[in-house]
């Protein structure tokens, strides 16, 4: 009797033993994980700077803006005449004008494409738009770059063009933005424009001579400062 008791408890210390070694093991393989977590780095959500303008449009100039994907936009533009007739027009209120009727839609994140009319020479325009770079709050990206492009096709008659592709013309332009403040917003754009026909007129000696130019450069600033949540300054 006093044999089996020995045994007995010869196998419970054995036991007990086991069981501390796999207590130590598995204390140290669960510190060892979790020290690896730790020392892993948070990923930080990046936060863009939001309504740096409230519209894709200034007047009629382009803004840096490109709204959420799925957006449909249609825009009326409305250019008056000269104030140089005074009342009998309402200074230029009711005189001969200019009209584009335009739509764009955003087809992926950042691109947003449109089409439009305008009456002058009815012409028809292409144009895409699409966000380089977006300003973040934390200053990583400092601004926000976007680059506009259109081509437009003068739709007159034939008999209006010596060629065909004189009805082309191309627009090409960068706009670097920055959110200033939350109220104060500005923009610099510089841009290239070319006309594959452009004015001109026979001279005395019989030569032709162009009013203009076929390729232009030209540079664009805007800003806006938001007097109240709903009404802002643009220039």
């Amino acid at each position: 009797m006093k044999k089996i008791t020995t045994n007995m408890m010869f196998r419970l210390s054995r036991t007990s033993l086991t069981g501390m070694i796999l207590l130590v093991i598995t204390s140290q393989v669960s510190a060892q994980v979790d020290s690896a977590v730790a020392e892993q780095p948070v990923a930080q959500e990046v936060r863009l700077a939001k309504n740096t303008f409230e519209s894709v449009w200034v007047m009629d100039n382009q803004t840096c803006i490109v709204p959420k994907k799925g957006s449909l936009e249609m825009s009326i533009q409305h250019r008056f005449g000269t104030v140089n007739n005074g009342a009998k027009d309402m200074f230029g209120l009711f005189a001969p004008s200019n009209i584009r009727l335009g739509m764009s839609f955003v087809v992926i994140n950042r691109l947003n494409i449109g089409a439009g009319l305008t009456k002058e020479r009815m012409q028809v325009d292409l144009s895409a738009k699409y966000a380089l770079l977006r300003q973040t709050e934390s200053n990583k990206v400092p601004v926000s770059v976007t680059y506009f492009g259109n081509v437009v096709i003068d739709t007159r008659d034939k008999s209006n063009f010596r060629y065909g592709v004189h009805r082309y013309s191309f627009f090409n332009q960068l706009m670097f933005a920055r959110k200033v403040t939350d109220k104060f917003s500005a923009q610099v754009s510089p841009s290239f424009s070319w006309f594959n026909n452009v004015a001109g007129y026979v001279d005395s000696k019989g030569d032709i001579q162009r009013a203009m130019k076929n390729g232009h450069l030209a540079i664009s600033f805007l800003g806006r400062y938001k007097v109240s949540e709903k009404n802002s300054r643009n220039r």
